[in-house]
């Protein structure tokens, strides 16, 4: 039962990573504190606006993705939720850093 509520926590907080990646970092300059940083992003500031608007709506789609499971499969399937609770952050990391690289790429050769 932990592995559910914690699945349920961990969408939310993608979903708040997203919105605060569209919402306040997107519209700061580019930095290497905060945000989605690769040598393209810190380049121009246009590229580190969509990318970091990209990647938030990523997050924000990850985030409800990862409630399917909740929906559909109960609370008593332990074992199913704990790989799912390991392995759904590791992959949204991948998705998410392989997209945004891609994204920003594109942009600087625009």
């Amino acid at each position: 039962m932990f592995f559910y509520y914690l699945n349920i926590i961990i969408s939310f907080i993608y979903a708040l990573a997203g919105l605060l990646l569209i919402r306040t970092i997107a519209n700061k300059s580019p930095n290497l504190w905060f945000g989605i940083r690769n040598k393209y992003t810190l380049s121009n500031k246009e590229i580190w606006r969509k990318t970091n608007r990209s990647g938030g709506i990523i997050l924000i789609i990850s985030g409800l993705i990862l409630l399917i499971p909740n929906l559909f499969i109960g609370p008593s399937n332990e074992k199913f939720y704990l790989w799912f609770t390991l392995i759904s952050p590791i992959a949204v990391i991948v998705i998410l850093g392989i997209a945004t690289w891609i994204i920003s790429k594109r942009l600087s050769e625009e």
